[in-house]
């Protein structure tokens, strides 16, 4: 708990020391930015009697130094030191002479003016102390806050020896939540009754516990970080839903909100839904940061970290050492979150938005994942039942001479020969396949609600003759009165129109056809298959961009467009593999 004491007064052991705080103009001259002498009690009531008299006359000794500063440091520190034990002295003199009536002395101030001039010691202290802070922010120095950010790291749980990297990263906020706490306190002296700072709240029915030089920085005071805010705050849940629905109204890609949403769920796991936003300072985003680093990918889904809340996760996932989440996913985590308190700032539900310096760590580079099928791996995928002939349509893994004619077999031929994502294949209508200037082309759209991932997504792509001969346009056509070209496909799962079909390739049929195993291959590994047969036939990176859908990544793509029969060569030089060659028409 928190203290009323002001900072001015220390207690060590039981004993009561005074604190001479020096103003940052004289800590070069003086060459330290404090003194502390006894006051020679264990007498909470005594100590508070005597340094409240000195601090009244703290303006004299600044003076004094200000009159001398061309003297050493070692000079000024002598000439501070016995003007503070003459003034220790006086006021126990006057307090043997006469106990504490006495203590407050002739011509001593009246309630409410001792009131208001420890009001303004408190202001004055509190922008002494923010000075300091601010010079040793703008020097990158949070040494001074080392061992709040340690103790923070250990209380949740992060492997010692701790590393130096995140010991600054957390330092630095703490510096932050210290600087927060002085302005709040500043606010207070001025007269802002609901910027009163958490320690004096708390403290209210506990005036004699130990004062505190820095802010607590544990799990249980997450109020230093979060400086009230004068517009009335809203329960994190509130605030998700309202940005969510702010980024549909601005015509934000469903796909896109709902990856945000998968992201933002991280505030609720942490601290609950009902938690209040403006509660969430510094301190908790440097948490929730911890937390990041140290989880596992599916964290979500993994059965060993079921039932736990975030910070659990994460302290588990240390001890059982599994792998980290990829630096690329923090990144996503901590700009939903940027994004989402920015929101919440410009509404005026927060002060600060505590994640608009949080940053991914650079670790050491992984191995790249070879996420394409190889050439082998393609000939024993269409070689499956699913391709080449099954029992039947509800027994597709069992060898016979059934052809299967659904989504499980042209989602795949589909995806290999287009490099469409399996988000846009999912969404294909019957009449997405249509020509254009005489070529048969997949359109692929925004019509009718549906979503692409990018701009660059809406596009035109030539179909090969192969998928002609299989029977693509017989399929628009049998199924032209139907809403989708693939009916049958698995529902979207939280939006995403893709992860049902993902799900059965990664889980189901690779497993089946013997193919899991590495890491990286999955439905998405067909569009890094058709990029690499592109290039092998010899076609530009600006056409196979524009086929696969890919955003522009040089100054030459973004410039001009790709002709549909450019599209439709380049589609046509690709060299299948024999396996895709000998698939059988399904109409």
């Amino acid at each position: 708990m928190a203290s009323l004491c002001p900072s001015y007064i220390q207690v060590r052991d039981g004993r009561y020391y005074f604190r001479l705080r020096v103003p940052q103009s004289l800590v070069q001259g003086l060459g330290r930015r404090e003194l502390v002498r006894t006051l020679g009690t264990s007498d909470g009531i005594k100590a508070r009697a005597v340094a409240s008299r000195i601090a009244l006359r703290l303006p004299q000794i600044w003076q004094l130094m200000s009159r001398n500063r061309a003297r050493s440091a070692e000079e000024l520190k002598a000439l501070a030191v016995r003007w503070l034990e003459e003034e220790i002295a006086r006021e126990w003199a006057r307090l043997d002479a006469g106990g504490f009536s006495v203590g407050l002395g002739d011509g001593a101030l009246s309630v409410s003016d001792a009131r208001d001039e420890h009001r303004r010691l408190f202001g004055r202290d509190a922008e002494l102390a923010l000075e300091a802070a601010q010079e040793e922010y703008r020097r990158h120095d949070f040494s001074r806050m080392t061992e709040a950010a340690e103790r923070l790291l250990v209380q949740d749980g992060a492997a010692t020896p701790l590393k130096s990297r995140e010991v600054a990263i957390v330092a630095k906020a703490v510096m932050e939540a210290f600087g927060q706490l002085q302005e709040s306190k500043i606010a207070w002296t001025d007269g802002e009754v609901d910027r009163l700072p958490p320690m004096l709240v708390e403290g209210r029915d506990n005036p004699d516990v130990a004062p505190t030089v820095l802010p607590a920085v544990g799990v249980d005071a997450p109020q230093v970080g979060a400086p009230k805010s004068s517009a009335p705050s809203r329960t994190v849940q509130s605030a998700i839903d309202d940005y969510l629905a702010h980024r549909r109204q601005a015509g934000i890609k469903e796909k896109q909100v709902t990856d945000a949403e998968g992201d933002l769920r991280i505030l609720v796991e942490a601290f609950g839904a009902a938690k209040l936003i403006a509660e969430i300072g510094t301190v908790e985003s440097g948490r929730i940061w911890s937390a990041l680093v140290s989880l596992p990918p599916h964290h979500r889904r993994r059965p060993d970290l079921a039932g736990l809340d975030l910070f659990e996760k994460a302290r588990k996932a240390k001890e059982l050492k599994l792998e980290p989440l990829h630096p690329g996913s923090i990144k996503s985590y901590l700009g939903s979150l940027k994004n989402l308190f920015e929101h919440e700032r410009m509404a005026g539900h927060v002060t600060v938005n505590p994640f608009a310096e949080k940053a991914v760590i650079k670790t050491a580079r992984r191995k790249k994942l070879e996420k394409e099928f190889r050439s082998h791996e393609i000939e024993t995928l269409f070689r499956g039942t699913v391709f080449a002939g099954a029992k039947s349509a509800e027994r597709p893994y069992d060898p016979g001479s059934f052809l299967v004619n659904d989504w499980r077999f042209w989602a795949p031929v589909i995806a290999l020969m287009t490099g469409a994502r399996i988000g846009e294949i999912a969404q294909l209508r019957p009449c997405d396949v249509h020509e254009r200037d005489g070529i048969l082309v997949f359109d692929f759209n925004e019509d009718q609600g549906k979503s692409l991932k990018t701009d660059s997504s809406k596009r035109l792509v030539p179909v090969h003759s192969r998928l002609i001969a299989m029977g693509v346009v017989e399929l628009a056509s049998k199924r032209k009165a139907l809403p989708l070209l693939l009916p049958d496909v698995p529902k979207p799962i939280a939006g995403d129109h893709g992860a049902g079909l993902s799900k059965w390739m990664s889980e189901r049929y690779l497993v089946r056809v013997g193919l899991k195993t590495r890491p990286g291959l999955g439905f998405h590994s067909f569009r890094h298959s058709l990029k690499t047969l592109l290039r092998s036939a010899g076609v530009t990176d600006s056409v196979s961009s524009h086929i696969i859908g890919h955003s522009p990544r040089s100054v030459d793509e973004r410039y001009g467009s790709v002709e549909l029969k450019t599209a439709q060569d380049a589609i046509e030089k690709i060299t299948l593999p024999q396996a895709v060659m000998d698939l059988r028409p399904r109409f």
